[in-house]
C-alpha cells in the first residue's frame, strides 16, 4: 500500500466511524504533492460510496473539477489484511463496510476524461425510461447464469409466458461502466419474483453488444432484452445483483473506457 505518513487509528469499523485516508485525482503530481493534498475523512459505516463521493467533493471543493458524482469513480486499498495488495473499485449502491473497507483505509478518486455535453433536460439526458423499448423476440432462448435449475423447472420455465419489462433505468455511471436499474417501484411483481441473489431466479446472458435479463417468476418469465448496446461491453465482467424488495442492478463493463453512451442501445 501506497505510504502518506499519516498515522490514521485503528478502530472496530462496524461500530464505529472510518477514518479514510482520500487522494483526490492530481494528474501526474509529484509525490509530496499528494501527501499534502490527501485529506483523512470520517465516515459513518453505514455510508455508501454515493454518499461518499458527495463527501469527497465538498472536501476538495475547488480542487476537483466535477459537478457531480457520476464523473468520479472511488478506489480503496486497506492498510492490513484483506483488500491490502491493490487498489479495489468500489460498488456504488454497497455500503463500505460490506465491500470490506476497513479503519484507515486509502481512498484515490479518478475522473472521466470525457467532456460532459449541457443538455436542457439537465441530468436526465443520462437517464432513460424504456417505454418504447423494443421487445426481445419469444423465441428466442438464452443460456441462462445464476444457480443451476433442476431439470423439471428448466422445462417449466420454457412454457412461462413471457412479460417484457419496461421500467427501468439507466446510467452512464463512470467511465468504465453503465448500470442499469429496476427497481421495486416501477416492476413490482418483477421484484417479488426475483427474491434475492442466492434464490436462482435471475437469469442473465450477457454478450458483446447485447444483453437478456430474465427472472423467473411462478406463472410469468419476466424478461429484458436489449438487441444492440451503443457500444460494446465486456461480458465476463458484466454482472447482476439482486437486492431483495428493492433493486436489481445490472453492470456493465465498458470494453472503451471513456467512451460516452448518450443511449443505451444502437438507434436504427
Amino acid at each position: 500500500m501506497v505510504a502518506l505518513g499519516v498515522e490514521l487509528p485503528a478502530g472496530d469499523s462496524f461500530v464505529s466511524d472510518l477514518k479514510l485516508l482520500v487522494v483526490p485525482p492530481l494528474d501526474g503530481k509529484s509525490f509530496s504533492e499528494l501527501k499534502a493534498a490527501a485529506k483523512v475523512l470520517n465516515v459513518q459505516p453505514a455510508c455508501d460510496t454515493r454518499r461518499l463521493k458527495e463527501l469527497v467533493l465538498d472536501a476538495f471543493r475547488g480542487q476537483i473539477k466535477t459537478l457531480t458524482p457520476c464523473d468520479m469513480t472511488l478506489y480503496f486499498q486497506n492498510r492490513e489484511g484483506a483488500h491490502s495488495q491493490r487498489l479495489e473499485l468500489l460498488e456504488e449502491e454497497d455500503a463500505l463496510r460490506l465491500q470490506g473497507v476497513s479503519q484507515g483505509a486509502l481512498v484515490v478518486c479518478q475522473l472521466a476524461t470525457w467532456d460532459r455535453p449541457v443538455s436542457k433536460l439537465g441530468e436526465s439526458a443520462y437517464y432513460m425510461w424504456a417505454e418504447n423499448q423494443q421487445a426481445f423476440p419469444d423465441e428466442i432462448r438464452v443460456q441462462g447464469g445464476g444457480a443451476p435449475a433442476r431439470i423439471g423447472e428448466a422445462a417449466v420455465a420454457e412454457h412461462r409466458p413471457l412479460r417484457t419489462l419496461k421500467n427501468y433505468s439507466w446510467n452512464d455511471e463512470s467511465r468504465c461502466m453503465v448500470k442499469l436499474y429496476i427497481s421495486a417501484e416501477g416492476e413490482p411483481e418483477a421484484l417479488a419474483a426475483a427474491r434475492g441473489s442466492e434464490d436462482g431466479r435471475v437469469q442473465a446472458d450477457f454478450k458483446e453488444q447485447s444483453l437478456e435479463v430474465r427472472i423467473l417468476g411462478e406463472n410469468v418469465t419476466y424478461i429484458l432484452a436489449i438487441n444492440e448496446l451503443e457500444h460494446r461491453v465486456v461480458p465476463e465482467e458484466c454482472k447482476v445483483k439482486v437486492v431483495a424488495g428493492k433493486r436489481i442492478a445490472i453492470t456493465l463493463r465498458k470494453e472503451k473506457e471513456d467512451s460516452l453512451w448518450n443511449t443505451l442501445y444502437r438507434l436504427k
